[in-house]
């Protein structure tokens, strides 16, 4: 798998849709902040050829803030939620394999 870090709210990641028959990556996954409404986080997934999107999916609402981080090997996400009662952060990360 690859990535590509388009803002710090916008993440792509490339990945073999069967890892045993696969031979190019070809779907992806693409975890970003709406511009439109800013307090949603979204996943979209889709096919690289011919380019197709097969799912949109909101992750979350009340989205405070959003951050994509590379390190050695993976990817962090920090993710701030604020629904005006309570504040909630999260920290994960993830490493990419299949390079």
């Amino acid at each position: 798998s690859r990535y590509e870090l388009k803002e710090a709210e916008d993440l792509k990641v490339y990945y073999y849709h069967d890892w045993q028959t696969s031979e190019n990556l070809d779907c992806y996954g693409r975890v970003y902040r709406s511009k439109e409404n800013p307090t949603e986080l979204w996943l979209e997934t889709g096919r690289l050829d011919p380019p197709q999107i097969d799912s949109h999916v909101r992750l979350a609402s009340h989205v405070a803030d959003l951050r994509f981080r590379p390190f050695s090997g993976g990817i962090e996400m920090v993710l701030l939620l604020d629904d005006g009662r309570e504040t909630t952060a999260l920290v994960t990360a993830a490493v990419l394999h299949n390079e």
